[in-house]
């Protein structure tokens, strides 16, 4: 038997949230659950919100000015992707990918500082948030200083795990967007109707799939802000638990990215739009937008959060967690997950 150790200040028996919810579907009942967690742990959750909302509002409007052509080009180069549109040449489609990246690469070649700056800000995020809604998922009181403490000592392994799965993401971006241009290209010769459904088809395949495994590793990064395992070794454990929660945790995605997307969609509309939107007004817009996405990134910390812990419970691992005097939380672990959870890169 393997046991892991988190943080605690108390000492009593876990048990699951209260069951209330337990009646209704699984997605519903993770979604209450989750809306419910900030008002449980609310001396700690208001400054994480403030900075959430700060930092995100403060890096936008910092670089929006700078970026937003670049930016009205790109947008202006999906809206001639997106159908209706006439027929296009074999090489076409290609080519104007390849220029959409161009302008994403210059982005980021542009604005590295504040990109590294807001990678920095949302993983502290989200290892404050992920641990102190975890304390609070399990009935445990929480002080700042355990907080800063425990967000002290997690953050490298965080990020080790977040590089990894901001890899795998790239990896995987950049297949799905080379087969979806290669299959477009074989049958562009053929009817716009027949392109159009090729290139959705497996548009939507990509993102489906992509939503699978965007599940999978934002239950890593929740594990290894909880749990005393990162890297491969939280990658590993979060494949273990998202058997038999499949469906579960990719519904919890689909309906989080509905609303990111929504709320980036009105944006981006606003800036693609024709006459051009004002500068000022595009600043007070995106510096609002900012600020909205923040706090439903937060909120999707707190699903993801809950996530985990109902993974646990459909493996029984929930009724196996005690909390001892010395302030540790022991969780045997099957054998099944013994070597992954133990396995740290």
């Amino acid at each position: 038997m393997t046991f892991l150790f988190f943080s605690s200040s108390k000492t009593t028996t876990t048990t699951a949230m209260a069951t209330s919810s337990s009646k209704l579907p699984p997605v519903i009942s993770i979604l209450r659950e989750a809306l419910l967690l900030p008002a449980k742990t609310l001396p700690l959750f208001l400054p994480l919100l403030l900075f959430s909302l700060a930092s995100s509002t403060l890096l936008f409007s910092s670089t929006f000015l700078s970026i937003s052509p670049l930016l009205s080009d790109l947008l202006h180069k999906a809206k001639s992707l997106a159908p209706p549109r006439p027929p296009i040449p074999a090489d076409a489609l290609p080519r104007l990918l390849a220029d959409a990246l161009v302008d994403v690469l210059a982005v980021a070649r542009l604005h590295y500082g504040p990109i590294l700056a807001a990678f920095a800000a949302s993983l502290l995020l989200l290892v404050a948030a992920s641990y102190a809604f975890a304390m609070a998922y399990l009935g445990s009181s929480l002080s700042p200083q355990t907080l800063v403490a425990r967000v002290v000592d997690r953050s490298y392994k965080a990020m080790v795990t977040r590089l990894y799965v901001l890899a795998l993401s790239i990896g995987y971006s950049s297949i799905a967007l080379l087969v979806v241009a290669t299959a477009s290209s074989l049958v562009a010769g053929d009817s716009p109707k027949t392109l159009t459904t090729s290139a959705l088809s497996l548009s939507g395949v990509s993102i489906l799939l992509y939503f699978y495994l965007y599940t999978r590793w934002s239950m890593s990064l929740v594990i290894s802000a909880v749990e005393e395992t990162w890297g491969i070794g939280a990658l590993s454990w979060s494949v273990e638990l998202f058997i038999g929660n499949k469906a579960t945790g990719t519904a919890l995605t689909l309906i989080l990215m509905a609303v990111r997307l929504a709320i980036y969609g009105a944006f981006a509309a606003l800036v693609a739009s024709d006459p051009p939107t004002p500068p000022d007004q595009l600043m007070k817009v995106g510096a609002a937008t900012a600020a909205a996405a923040a706090a439903w990134e937060l909120y999707g910390v707190s699903v993801y959060t809950v996530f985990y812990y109902h993974c646990r419970k459909s493996h029984g691992l929930d009724e196996q967690v005690v909390k001892v005097e010395e302030g540790f939380i022991y969780s045997p672990l099957p054998y099944s997950t013994a070597v992954k959870v133990g396995a740290n890169y």
